[in-house]
């Protein structure tokens, strides 16, 4: 049987407690049933033969389809399930992530949506102990149209195979162990680390403190919230890593994909020129505040950021995009970015390349 977590109650020993975790993979899920289902079906093959040193926390969030029946039921030693009383908002249930009640060397986060593919979990163990003095994995993922779901899981069910698809990541060929620094670049993200399935962390290296946000989700003032606020509510998963590392913490990066998911199948999708614009500003002046980059850096990764977020914010300027609009607080705001970049010293270089890596 899982252990059960029911709010705040005491965890309960295990077979396993004894045994030191190297890794814990925790799934914040809410009323996706069908894909949550799926990505434990992958990890029962995946995890097979690894059950002593590796962990799945799945935290839901006050589902109401059949998601919290499903997780009473497994049979899995290997599993962790805890059912919160509350919809905690994606907000709060991605944080817990970081308040586990367990020790483990490292933990890598995924959605209910992300897939692993074949050797994801061994390959990053063997990571774990060739990189000792890392904090930080960088897990590549790739992508297959919403259309070919259907076939690409069923071949994968029948072959263990995923083979083609967009990888999000060919920046270096092979391994490498770099600063974190290097790490912030749209040719290795290009959502500069927002994604869940991306990030893998060593969980003594990171704390996380109090935020001063209001996590109701429901109780945001549309009309005046500013960049700061949605910022950390867009981007949860990198507020304790931004608390917590610095730009020379040692980092991993591996070219080998660990995930498959599907892109257009996202439900905010319908918000991409809303949130987009926000998180990314957001992050780019996060790394710039917290020193991460230089500013040499952050005008670089300026030009990326106006020259993909163009056409999402021509949309919001001429009232024709479908997203949510921008609030007089946001437009001013960016207003001001728009201002620091277009009065920059020099000429804004390219964001610069990270040395090649080894295989």
């Amino acid at each position: 049987m899982p252990v059960v977590h029911n709010g705040d109650t005491e965890r309960r020993a295990s077979s396993a407690d004894t045994m030191p975790l190297k890794l814990t993979v925790y799934i914040p899920t809410y009323n996706r049933y069908e894909k949550l289902k799926n990505c434990l079906d992958i990890i029962a093959r995946e995890i097979a033969g690894l059950e002593h040193s590796v962990r799945v926390f799945v935290s839901d969030n006050c589902s109401t389809d059949a998601t919290a029946a499903y997780l009473d039921a497994l049979q899995q030693p290997w599993l962790e399930v805890r059912h919160n009383p509350r919809n905690l908002g994606a907000y709060g249930n991605i944080l817990q992530c970081f308040s586990l009640p367990l020790t483990t060397d490292f933990i890598w986060m995924i959605g209910d949506d992300d897939y692993l593919m074949p050797g994801a979990l061994s390959g990053i163990l063997d990571l774990i102990e060739q990189y000792p003095s890392a904090n930080y994995i960088f897990c590549n993922t790739k992508a297959f149209p919403t259309e070919h779901s259907a076939a690409i899981m069923q071949h994968y069910r029948d072959t263990g195979e995923a083979d083609g698809g967009i990888a999000k990541s060919r920046k270096y060929v092979g391994t490498v162990l770099v600063e974190f620094e290097k790490i912030i670049d749209p040719t290795i993200a290009d959502t500069l680390l927002a994604e869940l399935m991306c990030n893998c962390f060593r969980q003594a290296s990171v704390r996380l403190t109090d935020d001063g946000v209001d996590r109701d989700h429901d109780a945001i003032d549309w009309d005046s919230v500013g960049l700061d606020s949605l910022g950390k509510l867009y981007a949860p998963q990198l507020l304790p890593l931004l608390q917590s590392f610095q730009a020379n913490t040692h980092a991993v990066y591996c070219d080998t994909v660990r995930t498959f998911n599907f892109w257009g199948s996202a439900e905010w999708l319908g918000n991409y020129d809303f949130v987009f614009p926000i998180l990314l500003s957001y992050l780019i002046q996060q790394y710039r505040a917290r020193g991460f980059i230089s500013e040499q850096k952050f005008f670089g990764l300026l030009e990326y950021y106006y020259h993909s977020m163009g056409p999402a914010l021509q949309r919001q300027a001429a009232g024709t995009s479908r997203a949510r609009p921008f609030n007089t607080q946001i437009k001013a705001e960016l207003y001001e970015l728009a201002i620091q970049y277009l009065t920059r010293p020099v000429a804004t270089p390219a964001v610069a390349a990270a040395p090649a890596a080894s295989t």
